[in-house]
């Protein structure tokens, strides 16, 4: 049996990344990894990589790309043209965090990939629900990337992410709560580039516009960069934050304090 906290970084990260959230179920392919490979050193990982198979390459892709260092930068390189999807997207993720220029079309190809489709669009079957983990990444990469020629690819995700999210009955309020959270993500990456003015091109009604004026001024102050729990928990329990944010709100709007506070108001309750 493994005590999983003391195994090294690379590999609590690799394996959580391939999809690996079960313990018991980590455990197991951590033995059957160990054996076939023979450790978990950073060189059994590249082993796995360039003599493994299927799931055990995508694992050692993650494994080594979070080494960040030129060794693994080669290593991974080549992987960009997988003809196999996971090992593709696992590859530019990793690459895009080392800003290779060469993952950046990739990433944005990817915002738009492996959606559900139009007759069943709360799906996560065929593996959807591990490229959708995948995908809310994908937009914080491209947010810290900060290239102004991302905002085309971004704008055309966000209308695609709310159209499945409309498709999608209002019982099933996980799935239509991943959409509107992807959304808001890309609004995120749009306030990084400073981007203010894009909502006057877009057609959205409250509060659904009041949710999107939040995330632009959370990406303008690269909120998650302090506070990387902020897509997730209330912003009222971090005073500074909700302060900080708030200010931006109000510069940027001309906001009174009643309609700040509203429109803070309005991103918390659309986040549940």
């Amino acid at each position: 049996m493994f005590d999983l906290f003391d195994l090294p970084e690379y590999v609590r990260y690799a394996f959580g990344m391939a999809g690996y959230d079960d313990i018991s179920a980590e455990e197991l392919v951590l033995e059957t990894f160990l054996h076939r490979w023979g450790g978990l050193e950073l060189e059994a990982f590249a082993r796995a990589l360039n003599e493994g198979q299927d799931d055990e390459r995508v694992v050692a892709i993650f494994a080594l790309g979070h080494d960040r260092t030129a060794w693994a930068h080669e290593l991974l390189l080549p992987f960009l043209h997988s003809p196999h999807p996971r090992e593709r997207w696992a590859s530019a993720l990793e690459l895009g965090k080392m800003k290779d220029e060469q993952a950046f079309p990739l990433l944005l190809a990817m915002l738009t990939e492996f959606l559900p489709p139009k007759e069943w669009p709360s799906s996560m079957g065929d593996g959807l629900w591990l490229y959708n983990s995948w995908r809310e990444l994908i937009v914080l990469i491209l947010a810290e990337w900060a290239q102004p020629e991302a905002v085309p690819a971004l704008l055309e995700a966000l209308t695609v992410y709310r159209q499945i999210e409309q498709l999608i009955p209002e019982s099933i309020r996980t799935a239509r709560r991943y959409w509107r959270y992807c959304q808001g993500k890309v609004m995120y990456a749009l306030g990084w580039l400073g981007r203010f003015d894009i909502l006057a091109a877009l057609d959205a009604t409250e509060p659904v516009l009041s949710s999107w004026k939040v995330h632009l001024a959370l990406g303008y102050l690269h909120a998650h960069l302090d506070y990387p729990e902020v897509f997730t928990r209330v912003l009222r329990i971090k005073p500074a934050l909700y302060k900080r944010v708030g200010e931006v709100l109000t510069e940027k709007y001309g906001f009174t304090k009643e309609q700040m506070e509203k429109c803070l108001a309005a991103f918390e309750d659309l986040k549940w």
